[in-house]
């Protein structure tokens, strides 16, 4: 069952398809997804033969994925979800690149559980991920939120600014950065 898709695009013959994958779905649980690690996934998709391919990107768990929008159904290399861990529901932040298939990780402390990261690329950006990771944080042990920026190119290190905001803001998802002007 998939709910997020990444992105795809045409590559050659074939149709690249990324998305997080959840391996059941309203099977035992009615009330949503809980039925299996969703994991991040790889189709490729051959309208001219009818074949198909599907390959584990990663094993973790983890949900909400996105990429530098600014290549939205072309190739890209990046993308960033918001992990599954044990203590809070979303409390790693990773990088994956789609080039080499490897993965970054930054696990935040346990009282921390992330949204969805929106990309925001810095403005006259030398590479894909030359930009910034943006997500609501709520802080489990004072029921607020933050809103934490990471540098996208060293997504494991602390975040480069915090705006520290006085309430929680409910967990949601599907934000979008909007430059100015457009």
């Amino acid at each position: 069952y998939i709910f997020h898709p990444m992105n795809a695009y045409d590559d050659g013959d074939e149709v690249v398809f990324d998305a997080v994958r959840h391996p059941k779905m309203f099977d035992k649980e009615r009330r949503g997804p809980s039925e299996g690690p969703p994991t991040l996934d790889r189709w490729r998709l051959n309208p001219v033969t009818g074949k198909s391919s599907h390959q584990r990107i990663d094993d973790r768990g983890q949900e909400f994925p996105r990429h530098n929008e600014t290549l939205l159904g072309k190739k890209y290399r990046f993308g960033y979800t918001a992990g599954i861990g044990k203590g809070f529901s979303q409390d790693t932040l990773i990088k994956v690149d789609l080039q080499t298939m490897t993965t970054e990780a930054r696990t935040d402390q346990p009282r921390y559980g992330y949204g969805e990261p929106v990309f925001i690329p810095r403005e006259n950006a030398q590479s894909e991920d030359d930009g910034y990771v943006m997500v609501l944080r709520l802080d489990n042990e004072t029921t607020t939120s933050d809103l934490a920026v990471f540098d996208a190119r060293a997504i494991t290190s602390d975040p480069v600014a915090v705006v520290h905001l006085p309430v929680r803001v409910p967990n949601g998802f599907h934000g979008n950065w909007v430059p100015e002007g457009q």
